[in-house]
């Protein structure tokens, strides 16, 4: 695979203003199975913290987290942002687990944002012409698992998308059954410790059931594991009523204006694939 040269992350610490909630991320599954706790990149030449563990994964009782399975140093900003919480939370007897739940977006104070381009590509995302153009595979499909946890060492989600539809299949990644996104945002505590990732009032807060079209423009970025990490641009989300929500990077894009749905995005794309195979 093409060795990823933007996967040297930068991590900003970000105060939160108050914004209009999209909703809290949702870890459920109605399997009642658990999505993968770890992935190890398959990048070749990366260094740092593991591409995915999961927070039921990197919790670790009074310490928190287990930094040596995250491979986090002190120097990181999740590091640091713990350490600053430290002081503030209750005194605790030792406990070797501690409880996990999402928060809604009054309790977070500051979120870390990452500059991390794990799974973009090196072609343009800037417009739906550039999606249409240059993405390996297009893939449709329903959000059935959602799980809280760490991308790169930076708080985000882990999606499980049920694959409904390959409007353009590649063979990297499978036509039917799952594909696994990394999201970069995501709301969470364990124990008295708040962890936040991810600008709200520019990124999506997706629930079990929600919609998906997915412009995946690398191959799988997980070892063994069918596992996208699109920048925003490059997926699309709609809710259950319908509801479409598109990157703020194309919501002035001429190719996009008037939609309302994600079907009327899907109807252009597939015109654009039945135009490419003539």
């Amino acid at each position: 695979m093409k060795k990823q040269t933007r996967q040297w992350a930068l991590f900003i610490l970000v105060p939160l203003l108050p914004v209009a909630a999209y909703g809290l991320v949702a870890a459920a599954r109605d399997t009642g199975e658990d999505l993968p706790a770890v992935i190890e990149t398959n990048v070749e030449g990366y260094t740092g913290p593991k591409l995915w563990v999961s927070a039921k994964r990197a919790a670790a009782g009074n310490s928190v987290l287990d930094w040596s399975l995250l491979e986090v140093t002190p120097e990181s900003s999740l590091w640091k942002s713990v350490e600053r919480e430290r002081g503030k939370v209750p005194a605790a007897p030792h406990e070797k687990s501690l409880s996990i739940r999402q928060i809604p977006e009054s309790q977070c104070t500051t979120t870390l944002v990452s500059t991390a381009d794990y799974g973009g590509g090196d072609q343009p995302s800037e417009s739906f012409a550039d999606l249409a153009r240059h993405a390996l595979g297009i893939y449709a499909g329903t959000i059935s698992g959602i799980e809280p946890g760490f991308m790169g060492g930076i708080p985000a989600t882990l999606l499980e998308v049920e694959i409904q539809e390959a409007l353009r299949p590649s063979k990297a990644f499978p036509e039917t059954g799952s594909i696994f996104v990394l999201h970069p945002l995501a709301r969470f505590a364990i124990g008295h410790y708040t962890f936040c990732g991810g600008l709200s009032n520019s990124t999506f807060a997706p629930k079990a059931g929600d919609h998906v079209l997915l412009f995946a423009y690398t191959e799988p970025v997980g070892r063994g594991v069918p596992l996208a990490a699109p920048r925003n641009e490059q997926i699309f989300f709609s809710r259950s009523d319908g509801a479409l929500f598109v990157s703020p990077n194309l919501r002035a894009d001429p190719a996009l204006r008037g939609l309302k749905s994600l079907e009327q995005v899907k109807a252009i794309v597939r015109e654009l694939q039945a135009g490419s195979v003539r």
